[in-house]
């Protein structure tokens, strides 16, 4: 996914995937929605997200009707830190350790 925002470019394809976090939902599901925390080249933190016709990535489809859809938008370091607390109980992979400074107490088991 790409988007320019603020004259900058973001692409999901160059950038660091962090974190991923689904609501439970199959893909087919209207409330389906899933995030990907990502960090850029050059430093900026943003999230990509896409879901169903009831998610927040919903988009208007004629007049009267709803489709799924998916975004960008930009988080900054204190918002990403945030989102990776807020989801952490859906969230399918480690934390990379480069979160090792904004969590302390986090210990990569294994």
């Amino acid at each position: 996914m790409r988007k320019i925002i603020n004259g900058y470019f973001y692409d999901t394809e160059r950038a660091t995937a962090i974190a991923t976090a689904t609501n439970g939902y199959q893909k087919t599901d209207f409330q389906y929605m899933e995030e990907t925390l990502y960090q850029s080249p050059s430093g900026q933190f943003f999230i990509a997200g896409e879901g169903g016709a009831k998610s927040s990535y919903r988009q208007r489809v004629g007049s009267n009707n709803w489709g799924g859809g998916e975004d960008i938008y930009l988080v900054s370091p204190q918002d990403a830190k945030e989102w990776l607390e807020d989801h952490q109980s859906i969230i399918d992979e480690d934390v990379p350790e480069i979160f090792k400074e904004w969590f302390p107490g986090y210990v990569k088991e294994g």
